[in-house]
């Protein structure tokens, strides 16, 4: 479980380096495919273009396995999340404007619940309030 988080976090911030190795275990994987065809009798150009055709494209194949690693949410996340903050340095009154409005608003909401809650919703602080009625 702390092997897979640490593999994960390590994907997103070293994404050079696993993609690296990523490159090198589909090239280790190619060679090997290719030299059990050339092992059957097979040339050496045709091994290398039936491996290339049993495995599909490349990229989709790496694409493939960088799916399977499961952070491929962060990353849209985190890729989104530098997208909004690059939108919003460029228009600063357009980000302190909505920043005002939801303070504003998250604030109000806060104050109007807390008012209904203690007028409507909880109960009378009194011990017998079905007496109190007479």
């Amino acid at each position: 479980m702390l092997s897979d988080l640490i593999f994960r976090l390590r994907s997103i911030f070293r994404k050079k380096a696993v993609e690296d190795e990523l490159d090198e275990e589909m090239r280790f994987h190619m060679e090997r495919e290719s030299e059990a065809l050339m092992r059957q009798g097979i040339g050496a150009g045709e091994a290398q273009r039936r491996v290339a055709m049993d495995f599909g494209g490349v990229e989709q194949m790496k694409e493939e396995c960088r799916e399977a690693g499961g952070t491929r949410l962060l990353e849209s996340t985190l890729q989104d999340l530098r997208y909004a903050a690059r939108g919003l340095r460029k228009s600063p009154i357009f980000a302190l404007t909505a920043i005002l409005t939801l303070g504003l608003c998250i604030g109000a909401n806060s104050a109007i619940f807390t008012v209904m809650n203690a007028l409507l919703l909880k109960d009378l602080p009194v011990a017998h309030p079905q007496d109190c009625a007479r």
